[in-house]
């Protein structure tokens, strides 16, 4: 087999698999134990770099919830993953994501909250309990 036909098959291969890594990471559901669906949604935190409070933090995020009367499961922060400028003032890329039932995602969408992007890595996941012990 010459080389140009193996590195065809290789990048078919490899592309092959990047389409269906992406089209499992769309789908970010979890069934709770009562079989109801729960779904991740995030929005930017507003976050500046040399602010350490800057931004939403996550009293204010269960409070913005709770106002909504949505239940929140877990918590989450993230970052979009863009290189960002170091120059104090500039956004950090910082997100915050709550777990909610599937039911309330309209209800979160319209106070500005998005479903959690595909491929952001949620990290410091939590309960929702235990963010308000941790701020």
């Amino acid at each position: 087999m010459s080389r140009a036909k193996l590195w065809m098959r290789l990048s078919l291969c490899a592309g092959v698999l990047i389409l269906v890594s992406g089209f499992a990471k769309k789908q970010d559901l979890s069934v709770a134990s009562g079989g109801e669906e729960k779904v991740w949604m995030g929005r930017p935190a507003g976050a500046r770099s040399c602010e350490p409070d800057s931004g939403l933090q996550w009293k204010q995020v269960l409070g913005l919830m709770r106002e909504a009367q949505v239940q929140v499961h877990r918590v989450a922060d993230g970052t979009d993953g863009k290189r960002r400028v170091q120059l104090c003032g500039t956004p950090t890329g910082r997100w915050v994501g709550v777990q909610i039932s599937a039911s309330d995602v309209a209800q979160v969408e319209a106070t500005g909250w998005k479903p959690w992007p595909a491929g952001m890595v949620r990290e410091n996941e939590r309960e929702a309990s235990e963010s308000l012990k941790k701020d």
